[in-house]
């Protein structure tokens, strides 16, 4: 208790300086997002009502890589999503679509007419792939809902593709634009 209020304490002395703290946040180094500050470190808000009415939707996958010591190169990504109604009429909806990848143009993403430049879908890149398929399913359960409807999507990991940034751009293209 005494270092809760200790930290309590420390943050209400911070929110006085709030100029300074903003001026930290943008000078500061960091490989990460950092989040900025719009009203202050002590203010707090009412939650909104809870509607009547509303649905949770949420995808979450796992994948089994590429396994190189096998005859057949193959990796599979699985997604699971879930879709919960709450209400007058509650309901459940739980679903893993598990999709197998062995083809030629599955394994690899290459430029268009460039041969030697084509990345193995396999390690870090099948991980940013399932990210991307995630985030896909997401979308599509969205957008089956009703317009205007309470909706909340969640979604486990990371928005941003951190490792995407080590790859040439035709494979930012190709998840991403092209939705490989």
């Amino acid at each position: 208790r005494e270092h809760l209020q200790n930290a309590l304490s420390v943050l209400y002395e911070r929110d006085n300086d709030l100029e300074n703290l903003k001026r930290k946040i943008a000078a500061s180094k960091t490989t990460w997002l950092v989040a900025g500050l719009v009203d202050g470190l002590s203010q707090h808000y009412e939650a909104p009502p809870i509607p009547p009415e509303f649905t949770v939707i949420a995808t979450d996958g796992s994948h089994i890589d590429v396994d190189r010591h096998k005859s057949t190169r193959c990796y599979l990504i699985n997604i699971g999503n879930v879709i919960l109604n709450y209400g007058a009429h509650p309901s459940a909806v739980l679903d893993s679509l598990p999709s197998l990848y062995s083809g030629d143009e599955d394994l690899i993403i290459a430029p268009a007419g460039v041969k030697g430049r084509e990345q193995p879908i396999e390690g870090v890149l099948l991980g940013i792939k399932r990210s991307v398929e995630e985030c896909r399913c997401l979308a599509e359960l969205a957008a089956e809902l009703p317009p205007g409807s309470s909706t909340l999507a969640l979604l486990d990991g990371s928005l941003i593709l951190w490792g995407l940034e080590a790859y040439p751009e035709f494979v930012t293209e190709a998840l991403l634009d092209r939705g490989f």
